[in-house]
C-alpha cells in the first residue's frame, strides 16, 4: 500500500506531528466544514509502524485528509551538494547518450491545498516556506542542466489534487503538461521532433468513477469504517488527429511503438487508473508529439526510470527526450538510485575496455562470494568506476555488492529487482564505488543470500567529470552511506 519513498523526513513536521495529537483528539468533525471523523488510533505511533508513507492522517476542511509528514513538507527541499551533482551527472550521462532528460516535479499537496487545514496546521504551515523551498528546487534542477515545467505558481490552481489521495487531477495534469510544453518549446530539441496533432475530449461516464482510495483503505483497516468516498466526475480522453493530416498518419504508422518522447513516472501517470488524469494524453496534445508511456504504477521516485535503463529499452530505443515524473514529497537524497542508474546509463563496457573481469559460479551455502581480489595495485576508487554483474539465475532479486578498500575502508550497496518495477529480470546490476573512499580497492564481494548460479563482472571506468568539491576525502574519512 506504499505511495512513496522518503527516507528523509524533516525534523520540524516530525515534531509538528506529535505536538497536535491532544489537538487531533480533541477537535470534533466538523459538518458545516465538511470535515471527516478520524479515530484516535491515527494519532497513534505504532500505527504507522508499517504503514510509514500515511504519516500522520490529519483531516482538514471539504472532505481533504492530509499525511503530514509528507503533504505538508516546509523547508527539507534543498539538497545536498552531492545529491545535486549526482542528478547533474545523471543528466549529462543521458545527453552523452543522444537523450535529453527532462523532469516533472508534482508540487506537495499542502502548497495547492493550504485553505483547506484545520488548526493548528492553518497556523504551523508555513506556506511561503513551501513554496520558497519548491520554487529552488525547480531552479536546481534547471542549473542542472535539465528542461523542467516551471510551477512555481501551482498554489494558484484550483482543483490540482484528489482530496483524499496523493493524486492530482486532471486539472492538475493538464496545467503541468502544459507548463511542460512551454519549457519544452523555448529549446532548439523542440523543433527536432517530429509533430502530429492530438485532441482531447471530455467524458461524461453513465456512473461516477470513484478515486483512488488508498489513503480510505489505511483509515478503515486502522479505524474499522470507511470514510466517504470520493468520485471522478468527467473523464478525458486524448486522440490522434488522423484525417488529412499526412505527418500524422506517417506518425502512427511508423512511431507507434517507439516515439521519440518517453514518459517514465508515477501512478499519477498510468493510464487510466489510479489518477484518470489523462497526463500523457495532456502531454501529446500540448507537445504536438506522441509520447510513449512507461510508467509504473507504486514505483515511486526510481521505479520507471529504472525499469527503462536496466531492462534494455533506454540502449534499443535511443528516445531525444524522456520525461521524469516525479513528486516533491519524495526524499530525494538517493544515493543508492544514482549510483546504479548513471553507470546503467552509460552501458556496460566492452571486454577489452574492462579494468578488470571475472566469470564463475556462486558459492554454494555461502552468503558472500568473492568476485574480484587482489586489485590494490590497480588503484580503483571513487566514483569514476563502477562494478557490472550479470546473474544467470533470474529468480535472484536481490542482491548486495560489497567493496572493500585499503585501510580497512568498506562500503555495501544494495540492489534490487522488485516485482513490482521489473516483472521481467534480466539479471543485470550496475553500481559505483563510493565517492568519497580515496584508498584503492582491494576486493569486491557479492552476496546473494546463498542463491546460486553462474555470474559474469567487470569493473568499468565512466568518463563523467565531476567538481573537485566532490572528489574523495585526503586520509579517506568515513562518510555518511559507508560501513
Amino acid at each position: 500500500m506504499n505511495t512513496c519513498n522518503n527516507k528523509r523526513v524533516n525534523p520540524s513536521i516530525r515534531l509538528l506531528a506529535f505536538t497536535v495529537l491532544a489537538t487531533m483528539l480533541t477537535t470534533p468533525a466538523r459538518a458545516d466544514e465538511g470535515v471527516i471523523s478520524l479515530c484516535e488510533k491515527l494519532s497513534q505511533k505504532k500505527t504507522y509502524e508499517k504503514e510509514k508513507d500515511f504519516k500522520w492522517m490529519v483531516a482538514g476542511k471539504d472532505g481533504w485528509i492530509f499525511r503530514s509528514e509528507y503533504d505538508l513538507k516546509q523547508d527539507e527541499y534543498e539538497l545536498s551538494e552531492w545529491s545535486s551533482e549526482s542528478f547533474r551527472r545523471l543528466h549529462d550521462v543521458f545527453k552523452k547518450k543522444g537523450t535529453e532528460l527532462a523532469i516533472v516535479m508534482i508540487p506537495t499537496r499542502g502548497i495547492v491545498g493550504r485553505e483547506y487545514l484545520l488548526p493548528p496546521y492553518d497556523k504551523d504551515y508555513d506556506l511561503s516556506k513551501a513554496k520558497s523551498g519548491y520554487a529552488k528546487l525547480l531552479d536546481m534542477l534547471k542549473d542542472a542542466g535539465y528542461i523542467v515545467a516551471d510551477t512555481r505558481d501551482v498554489g494558484n490552481v484550483k482543483g490540482f489534487f484528489l482530496k483524499r489521495d496523493n493524486h492530482w487531477t486532471a486539472i492538475g495534469a493538464k496545467y503541468v503538461a502544459q507548463k511542460f510544453a512551454e519549457a519544452l518549446k523555448a529549446t532548439p530539441l523542440y523543433a527536432d521532433l517530429k509533430k502530429a496533432e492530438f485532441t482531447t475530449e471530455e467524458i461524461t461516464p453513465d456512473s461516477p468513477v470513484q478515486a483512488n482510495d488508498n489513503f480510505l483503505e489505511f483509515i478503515e483497516e486502522t479505524c474499522g469504517e470507511m470514510p466517504p468516498t470520493e468520485n471522478i466526475e468527467k473523464l478525458y480522453e486524448t486522440s490522434l488527429k488522423l484525417e488529412g493530416d499526412a505527418a500524422a498518419q506517417s506518425l502512427l504508422a511508423e512511431e507507434a511503438e517507439h516515439p521519440e518522447v518517453v514518459l517514465l513516472g508515477t501512478s499519477n501517470s498510468t493510464e487510466p487508473e489510479p489518477s484518470y488524469a489523462n497526463f500523457v494524453g495532456f502531454l501529446r496534445e500540448s507537445l504536438g508529439a506522441d509520447v510513449k508511456n512507461d510508467s509504473i504504477p507504486g514505483g515511486s521516485i526510481r521505479g520507471a526510470i529504472g525499469n527503462y535503463v536496466l531492462n534494455g529499452d533506454f540502449e534499443k530505443y535511443s528516445p531525444k527526450l524522456a520525461i521524469w515524473e516525479l513528486s516533491a514529497h519524495y526524499g530525494l537524497d538517493q544515493e543508492e538510485m544514482f549510483r546504479e542508474l548513471i553507470p546503467a546509463v552509460y552501458g556496460e563496457c566492452k571486454d577489452e575496455e574492462a579494468i578488470v573481469t571475472a566469470t564463475g559460479k556462486l558459492e554454494e551455502g555461502k552468503t558472500g562470494t568473492v568476485i574480484f581480489k587482489d586489485l590494490s595495485a590497480k588503484a580503483i576508487f571513487s566514483r569514476n568506476y563502477f562494478v557490472y554483474v550479470e546473474l544467470d539465475n533470474k529468480n535472484i532479486r536481490e542482491i548486495a555488492i560489497k567493496f572493500l578498500h585499503d585501510g580497512n575502508k568498506k562500503n555495501k550497496i544494495e540492489l534490487e529487482r522488485s516485482l513490482r518495477n521489473f516483472p521481467e529480470n534480466n539479471g543485470r546490476y550496475f553500481a559505483e564505488l563510493h565517492y568519497r573512499i580515496d584508498r584503492p580497492l582491494k576486493e569486491v564481494v557479492l552476496d546473494t543470500n546463498g542463491m546460486t548460479g553462474g555470474y559474469k563482472a567487470k569493473i568499468c571506468k565512466v568518463d563523467l567529470p565531476s567538481p573537485s568539491s566532490l572528489e574523495p576525502v585526503a586520509g579517506g574519512q568515513t562518510q555518511p552511506g559507508q560501513e
